[in-house]
């Protein structure tokens, strides 16, 4: 874990888990590897460095939005999506993947709504 966090400080317990899993798979189908543990100590931490985690992230972070309103969601009025995040982040449900993940939009939709009242506040002024 420490290596894993080296690369990425706030990865959590589930995704390096999930890249344990996902490195570990050869091995389990049948694959020969001198040192599995090695392997894994030095396979593992790399999954966490660069474009490639960010885009896993990304990809769990749709995965874990609602299907059924997902093409909608980006055209929602702003402070729709942030009542209906703060209202889902309530849910003793989530697992902390999700919660964290949800956290880190709604820190980026609060951003937006500062920014769009910044501007707007801007165009109002200058009439």
């Amino acid at each position: 874990m420490k290596e894993c966090r080296k690369q990425h400080p706030d990865a959590t317990e589930e995704e390096i888990a999930h890249f344990i899993h996902e490195k570990a798979a050869p091995i389990k189908a049948g694959k020969r590897v001198q040192n599995p543990i090695g392997f894994l100590l030095t396979a593992v931490p790399k999954c966490f460095s660069g474009e490639a985690f960010r885009q896993y992230r990304e990809q769990q972070r749709q995965a874990a939005a609602p299907a059924s309103d997902a093409p909608l969601w980006e055209f929602a009025p702003l402070e729709e999506r942030i009542d209906d995040r703060e209202k889902s982040l309530k849910s003793d449900a989530l697992s902390d993947q999700v919660r964290k993940l949800w956290t880190e939009e709604l820190q980026e939709l609060y951003a937006q709504r500062d920014h769009d009242a910044k501007k707007s506040k801007a165009a109002g002024g200058s009439s």
